[in-house]
């Protein structure tokens, strides 16, 4: 059974739709449902099998203060190179413009 969720459709749509870009080296494009064959590429040079794309800008999916996204922000970054994971910055955004691009990362691992 898939998981539940209290997000709306507009929002889920969203969420499929977006860019989620990584700044690499090199730079590339994450879509959801869509095969990266950078991502890939980043698997097998770093022997890992998982990645996360993750941001801590407006939680839940909503407008949130941006001096407290940039604080988010840059606790997340901490507490991830805390972990010594790999990771790299990322932008993940509406291609359409309607929602603000939000900084991002890529975890791997």
């Amino acid at each position: 059974m898939p998981a539940q969720t209290k997000l709306s459709k507009t929002r889920i749509n969203a969420y499929n739709t977006a860019h989620y870009r990584v700044t690499g080296p090199p730079p590339f494009v994450l879509r959801i449902w869509k095969k990266s064959p950078e991502l890939a590429a980043l698997f097998k040079k770093l022997d890992v099998e998982s990645a996360m794309y993750i941001t801590a800008y407006n939680p839940k999916g909503k407008p949130t203060d941006r001096n407290l996204n940039i604080r988010a922000h840059k606790k997340l970054k901490a507490e991830i190179e805390n972990l010594k994971a790999p990771l790299f910055d990322g932008v993940g955004g509406d291609p359409s413009g309607n929602w603000k691009a939000e900084p991002s990362f890529l975890v791997l691992g």
